[in-house]
Parts: C-alpha cells; sequence; structure tokens
C-alpha cells in the first residue's frame, strides 16, 4: 500500500512538474525561448491527412436566382451547381404564351382605337343634336310668348334642349373614359412586347 501511495505521489509530481513546464514555456525552446517550426517545399500531391468534421458545409455566399417570367421551359443552358456569369441565359421559356397575350393585348389596343374614334364621332352627333335642339328651343320660345303654340310644345322643345346638353356631357366623359382605356392598352401591349424580348 505504502509502493501505492509512493507510485501516485511521484506521478503526480512529475504530471504538476509537466503542467508547470507547459505553461511557463509554452513548448517553446527553453534557450532561445522560440518555436521550433519544420518548413518543407510545397508539392502538388495527395492529401496526406484526413479531417473528420460534423455538421453541414455552407457556401460563403449565396445567391438566389429566380425568372422575372413565368412559363413553360423550353431549354436549359446549364448544369444544376454549375457556375455561372452575369447576364448568361440559363433558360429559355417558352415564348408561346407571351405572344398570344401580346396578341391579345394588341387586339384590345384596336378595340380601344376605335372606342375613341367612336366617342369622336359621337361627340360630333351630339353637336349637331345641341345645335338643333338649341336652335328649336329659340324658335319655339318666340312662339310660346306669342301665344303661338301650346305649353305642351314648349315645354318638349325646353327638355330636348336639355336633353341635348345631357347628351353632350355624356358623350365627353366617354371620350375621357375610351381615351384613358386607350393608354392603359397601350401601356400593355408596351409591357406584353417587354416580356416576349426577355
Amino acid at each position: 500500500m505504502n509502493k501505492k501511495l509512493l507510485a501516485g505521489i511521484a506521478g503526480g509530481a512529475i504530471a504538476v512538474i509537466a503542467g508547470i513546464s507547459i505553461v511557463l514555456g509554452g513548448g517553446a525552446n527553453a534557450a532561445t525561448g522560440k518555436y521550433d517550426y519544420e518548413t518543407v517545399a510545397v508539392v502538388k500531391g495527395d492529401v496526406a491527412r484526413v479531417i473528420s468534421a460534423s455538421g453541414a458545409v455552407q457556401p460563403r455566399e449565396k445567391v438566389e436566382v429566380g425568372s422575372e417570367v413565368s412559363g413553360r421551359i423550353t431549354a436549359i443552358y446549364v448544369d444544376f451547381n454549375a457556375p455561372v456569369k452575369k447576364d448568361q441565359v440559363l433558360a429559355q421559356v417558352d415564348p408561346e404564351t407571351f405572344q398570344n397575350t401580346l396578341d391579345q393585348n394588341i387586339a384590345r389596343l384596336r378595340q380601344s382605337e376605335a372606342a375613341v374614334d367612336n366617342s369622336r364621332a359621337a361627340i360630333d352627333r351630339a353637336k349637331v343634336a345641341l345645335d338643333v335642339a338649341q336652335k328649336n328651343f329659340t324658335r319655339q320660345k318666340a312662339l310660346y310668348d306669342q301665344q303661338a303654340i301650346s305649353q305642351q310644345a314648349w315645354e318638349l322643345a325646353e327638355q330636348t334642349f336639355t336633353n341635348a346638353k345631357l347628351t353632350l356631357q355624356s358623350e365627353e366623359v366617354s371620350l375621357k373614359s375610351s381615351l384613358a382605356g386607350l393608354e392603359t392598352s397601350r401601356a400593355s401591349v408596351s409591357d406584353s412586347r417587354t416580356r416576349l424580348e426577355r
């Protein structure tokens, strides 16, 4: 039992001395206080050491790639995880959908242009009708003042004149709406062309 105790004390003393020398010297050469390094020339060869680690491999930089348009892809020009360059075409989307949308928007544009033309023609007709109603109103008023026509005929002329003014105002509002629709249609055609060209 004394031998075991003595061996334990000796082992502990050696461990303490080794610990103190590492802390104070840190593995440096005692005479110079410097570390000893071994250097070798760089050569191409196989990896000599295997490092085992747990966890997921994470990229230093991650870039999300997306499309500005959606549709059926007809061609893919790069492989998965392949390096790419700025402005490189990665895939081609079927242009048929975009061409159909453009064609529909052009048709709507033509309809909008026709609506504007119709509104302008309606304004011209309303101006003519207003002019006729105003002349009839003036003539009927003079006759009514002379008591040459009935009150009913006078009221009919007055109502026709009022309706003609309201019709002209309505057609002018319709023209403004048609012009707004025309601008919307032009913007839709421009947007469709841009999407098709991408």
